[in-house]
């Protein structure tokens, strides 16, 4: 069972048009605050994730899994919301994304260096952008904003901080650190991924 002081992974697996996309986050569990239960945290999680994104992905957007990692102690849950986007059925296809520029960094010394990540958002609706430039880039607020700052997932369940997970030494076995997320800053222009590829969500 996870206690505070965790770090932990969260994948969203979202089918697009039946192609399965991910995205991962990595969190700090700063505090347990009631007694729900960790699937019921991990739904909560998901929902909230979900409601950030749904009204700008199209209807062939499926999330159909989450799976925890806990990479503080052995534990892996799978949820599985089954909730469709909401966005209509024009869309970009899962390999032209908006990325989502994530940064942290440590908020004590000795060691300042910002830790680059990103996110990568499949099945964004075509009507927000104009020639593969975004229209109006506080369309993804709420994603954007998701990804820095606490949440509660309720009153009865977790507070988490978004973390960036950087490699400390190349190993073997490599060893890894977290920082919390400062900045976040979502790309104006559409990327285009060669291959985009996950594995299915029993696979763990």
């Amino acid at each position: 069972m996870a206690i505070a002081g965790d770090f932990f992974r969260t994948t969203f697996l979202v089918e697009v048009a039946g192609v399965q996309t991910q995205q991962k986050m990595d969190w700090k569990l700063d505090s347990i605050d009631g007694a729900d239960t960790i699937s019921t945290v991990l739904g909560d999680i998901a929902s909230q994730w979900w409601d950030t994104v749904k009204n700008i992905v199209v209807n062939q957007c499926m999330f159909s899994c989450m799976t925890y990692h806990n990479w503080s102690r052995v534990e892996q849950v799978v949820v599985f919301p089954g909730l469709a986007g909401l966005g209509g059925t024009e869309g970009h296809p899962q390999f032209q994304v908006v990325r989502l520029n994530i940064y942290g960094q440590a908020t004590v010394g000795p060691d300042f260096s910002i830790r680059r990540g990103a996110s990568n958002l499949s099945g964004v609706k075509e009507d927000l952008s104009t020639r593969g430039r975004i229209n109006d880039l506080s369309e993804f607020d709420a994603w954007q904003n998701f990804h820095i700052g606490s949440i509660f997932t309720s009153l009865t369940g977790w507070t988490i901080t978004p973390q960036q997970r950087f490699e400390t030494a190349p190993g073997p076995p490599p060893t890894y650190d977290f920082v919390p997320v400062v900045a976040t800053q979502v790309n104006p222009t559409f990327k285009t991924l060669r291959r985009r590829k996950t594995s299915i969500c029993a696979a763990m």
